[in-house]
């Protein structure tokens, strides 16, 4: 007990009041309590503290990037959460991010990331305001736009980021921007670097999985109905039964006990273009599904996007 009274006497007189801390620490007080308001806030009241709180330290001590980074996030959350993800970011949240990217000398890939966001999630919401609009100034301003936002992820990429999925988020961006400036190859690379950075990472390869699946979704849904692939479509009707027949016979097997990946794998070099295709996807879906093995599937998948 003489112990534990001494310990707690010591804490107490170790304890500075908020009122005696030199500006720095009473500036690094405000941003944690700023950011746990912003991770774990629920209501519009505590979004504004963490807003105020944010605010309070960037007045406090003006030279720590962290603390604008800190400020913009509590912004953006804060509008997130009282409009919609939907809504358009506003210039404080920009202002803040981009004050944080120069107080770290532009050298901060979260800080660059956050920045491209709020610049991302602007062209979204111009465009779907004015996307019944066909004037050639508000075209090109459309494109300008996401040409700039495809600049700054190579930037951040360029810097070497430590985070993977930061990688794949970037991967991400830019496989689902507007087909003008979207770039897939790239993609395929940050997706590949991502994986290199973490082959063993289950949460990483779930991350990559669903990237390919929400570019095949988007692509399939843009893809324009041309005549030429309409006689494509006509062209592989007749290998289709085929297919059929042989992946319904791995079916039966695999109802029987046998391991279908044997089956699938030599399957592969018998087919091409579309067919080839819908035989990897097999591959990898059964990888992913049924032996849990998420790096074989993603692996497959990493293939299946490389076929045109």
């Amino acid at each position: 007990a003489t112990n534990l009274i001494g310990e707690c006497k010591w804490l107490l007189d170790d304890i500075i009041p908020l009122a005696n801390m030199d500006s720095k620490s009473k500036a690094t007080v405000h941003a944690v309590r700023a950011a746990v308001f912003t991770e774990y806030g629920g209501s519009p009241h505590i979004f504004k503290r963490a807003c105020s709180s944010a605010k309070r330290a960037c007045d406090l001590d003006p030279n720590t990037s962290q603390w604008f980074y800190i400020y913009s996030l509590a912004l953006t959350t804060q509008r997130q959460f009282l409009q919609s993800h939907k809504s358009t970011p506003t210039d404080n949240e920009k202002n803040a991010v981009q004050k944080a990217i120069m107080l770290s000398d532009g050298n901060n890939t979260i800080f660059n990331y956050h920045r491209m966001t709020l610049d991302r999630d602007t062209a979204i919401r111009y465009y779907h305001d004015n996307k019944n609009n066909h004037d050639k100034f508000w075209i090109e301003k459309n494109r300008q736009a996401n040409e700039t936002i495809v600049k700054m992820i190579k930037t951040i990429i360029s810097m070497e980021p430590k985070d993977p999925h930061l990688v794949v988020k970037c991967a991400r961006t830019i496989m689902t921007l507007p087909i003008m400036v979207r770039d897939f190859n790239l993609g395929k690379q940050y997706l590949t670097k991502a994986y290199e950075m973490a082959p063993n990472d289950a949460t990483v390869l779930k991350a990559i999985e669903k990237t390919i699946e929400v570019y095949k979704d988007i692509s399939k849904k843009q893809r324009p109905r041309t005549t030429e692939t309409k006689n494509n479509h006509l062209a592989l009707k007749n290998r289709t039964p085929k297919l059929g027949s042989d992946l319904g016979f791995i079916v039966k097997k695999q109802k029987n006990g046998e391991d279908p990946i044997p089956y699938l794998t030599d399957l592969i070099s018998k087919y091409n273009g579309l067919d080839k295709s819908k035989i990897i996807a097999q591959l990898c879906s059964y990888l992913i599904l049924f032996t849990n093995n998420l790096r074989s599937g993603v692996e497959e998948f990493i293939k299946l996007i490389e076929i045109p």
